[in-house]
């Protein structure tokens, strides 16, 4: 079975690690509803930060995987 997107997204953002994951690009990769799956991710108990950040003139946000050690 093929995995979701919010499993990839997941895998993706602990591949990058403390460096995040951008809007654009999770948007580039999985779609404009990137930011709907970070939300199920957060229900699901996962800590992810938010920081605004700009692009070129515009304005996204990085995400960021906190994970438990």
């Amino acid at each position: 079975m093929k995995p979701s997107i919010k499993e990839l997204l997941l895998r993706k953002l602990r591949y990058v690690g403390k460096t995040g994951l951008h809007s654009f690009s999770g948007a580039n990769l999985f779609g404009i509803r990137c930011a709907a799956r970070i939300f199920d991710l957060r229900k699901d108990g996962y800590h992810i930060t938010s920081k605004d950040e700009k692009k070129g003139k515009a304005i996204g946000v990085r995400w960021t995987l906190i994970e438990k050690i």
